[in-house]
């Protein structure tokens, strides 16, 4: 007898075809004295996703001192806390569950974001599958889901919001700025 595989019409095959995220997160970074890593104005830290190899961005010119786009990141000024926030997109290979990158914060530190997912077909990419990021992690620790708002029906993160010290060679999250200090 010969076994034919079925597949049902919203499967999602693991081609592992890599894709990238857009999201709402912003990510914070301040040091042992509270001072804003990211600061445009004062030689900031570019922090970068990378999966293979690390390649350092170019600095912000003078210009760059609101907003810095590079390398599919960004870094700008968010009013509500008055520091400077870093976003970037959420890397994952299509079909498959799990996917890790490395944030290098510096050449001497990197940190891991790993994301798991789940996906659906049709419903934001008519006839595509779509990615939902049920948990992402930062350094292990569980730092946002998406979850669909029950009022509008859009996809959100719980934490918006991710909030970084790095002291002594060890990193801190918390999700209140003011938790850190």
């Amino acid at each position: 007898f010969a076994t034919v595989a079925c597949h049902k019409s919203n499967e999602i095959p693991a081609t592992g075809e890599p894709f990238y995220r857009a999201n709402s997160l912003k990510f914070f970074f301040t040091d042992g004295t509270n001072k804003d890593l990211l600061n445009l104005r004062n030689n900031p830290i570019l922090p970068v996703t990378f999966e293979y190899t690390f390649q350092a961005p170019a600095l912000p010119g003078p210009a760059d001192t609101i907003r810095y786009n590079y390398m599919g990141m960004e870094i700008k000024y968010d009013t509500e806390t008055k520091m400077y926030a870093w976003n970037t997109v959420i890397n994952g290979k299509s079909g498959i569950q799990t996917h890790e990158v490395y944030i290098a914060v510096n050449e001497s530190d990197i940190d891991t974001l790993k994301a798991y997912f789940s996906y659906i077909m049709g419903d934001v990419i008519p006839n595509g599958p779509y990615a939902i990021v049920e948990k992402l992690y930062y350094n292990g620790i569980l730092i946002s889901e998406e979850k669909i708002n029950t009022v509008s029906g859009i996809q959100e993160f719980t934490n918006k919001r991710i909030f970084i010290k790095k002291e002594n060679g060890a990193t801190k999250i918390s999700f209140n700025q003011y938790q850190l200090k």
